[in-house]
């Protein structure tokens, strides 16, 4: 059997902790939150070593950086109309856009490093039982 490698691991571990924050935010709220609860297809693919495991990684982390961009272009356009308007907070607290920029860069690319890396394609290679 094959041991998870450190990469698949870490994320793996990053979208279990996601997941389940987004399944707490879903019950309390009664509101779904399709980034979070789609890591869970994500997570039994990595879990089951399924083929379309990876497949799914991949497309996963290629929707998070069409809805970045997306954002990106949002925020982009409201700031040329107001500057002042264009503020990202979270329970009244104010988090700097620099920040929020450096995170999602961050997190895109250790994402698509681990989803192309080799020890990830290996992990996802049948086991030959002879």
């Amino acid at each position: 059997m094959k041991s998870y490698p450190w990469p698949i691991a870490s994320l793996t571990i990053c979208y279990l902790l996601a997941a389940t924050l987004g399944m707490t935010y879903a019950i309390t709220s009664a509101n779904l939150n399709l980034f979070s609860l789609g890591m869970i297809p994500v997570l039994v693919g990595i879990y089951l070593r399924a083929d379309w495991g990876l497949l799914l990684l991949r497309l996963y982390i290629a929707i998070q950086a069409l809805a970045i961009m997306a954002l990106a272009t949002t925020a982009v356009i409201a700031w040329q109309i107001n500057p002042k308007e264009v503020v990202v907070q979270w329970n009244g607290i104010v988090i700097p856009i620099g920040l929020v920029i450096a995170s999602a860069i961050i997190s895109q690319v250790l994402q698509w490093q681990v989803a192309f890396s080799a020890s990830t394609r290996n992990f996802f290679k049948p086991i030959s039982v002879n």
